[in-house]
């Protein structure tokens, strides 16, 4: 959210905290046409890693995935 140029303006936090630096995200990686989406993350700092977990998102399959799980127990 800080960095974020129309957020800072906003609240004038350059103005407030001279101090506070902005870092700009680097993309290092694109995935085309994937048809999933990000359900938890995991990063790890200390060495640079990040984890997504990625999972269908049409609403019927994971009603189909619910109820045969549903349908096992």
């Amino acid at each position: 959210m800080r960095t974020s140029p129309i957020f800072r303006k906003f609240i004038e936090i350059d103005k407030m905290i001279p101090e506070s630096i902005m870092y700009q995200p680097v993309k290092i990686a694109q995935l085309n046409d994937l048809q999933l989406g990000g359900r938890d993350f995991e990063l790890v700092l200390d060495r640079g890693l990040l984890f997504i977990a990625m999972s269908e998102m049409k609403i019927t399959t994971r009603l189909d995935s619910y109820i045969t799980n549903v349908s096992r127990k």
